[in-house]
């Protein structure tokens, strides 16, 4: 927590002096870089996850990189900033509803909803931090 707060103040001091963009995009990759340490420590059982530095993550994240303009947020079908396409969207809510047929034990719904992302090449990992996608 200490580092990603480091990263930030490194990040916005960078911004107050003339506007140091070259030195404030370094501190958007390191905290980039303690991102993917994270995951990966997250991933292979090394660490558990923790919720609250997840949110001082992500808000640190979208703070920096707000201030530079990249990554813009576009409105997304429920009103909300993002940056997900349609398509994303539309897996997003398929897996949501798979995941609801799921609870349900509606198992032939939830197979069906499988096979049919799978016709489209979207392959589903149930993992123990939720459902996981990619593309064949």
């Amino acid at each position: 927590r200490d580092k990603v707060e480091e990263l930030r103040k490194g990040f916005f001091d960078a911004m107050s002096d003339d506007f140091n963009t070259s030195l404030a995009i370094s501190y958007l990759f390191a905290l980039a870089k303690e991102i993917n340490v994270y995951h990966n420590a997250i991933i292979s059982g090394a660490k558990k996850p923790d919720g609250k530095l997840v949110e001082q993550i992500d808000k640190a994240w979208k703070e920096m990189i707000g201030v530079i303009g990249i990554l813009e947020n576009q409105p997304t079908a429920n009103g909300e900033g993002g940056t997900v396409s349609n398509e994303e969207a539309e897996i997003a809510a398929r897996i949501e509803e798979r995941q609801a047929a799921r609870k349900a034990r509606d198992f032939a719904k939830a197979d069906a909803i499988r096979d049919e992302l799978a016709a489209k090449g979207i392959i589903l990992e149930d993992t123990p931090q939720g459902v996981r996608w990619k593309r064949k």
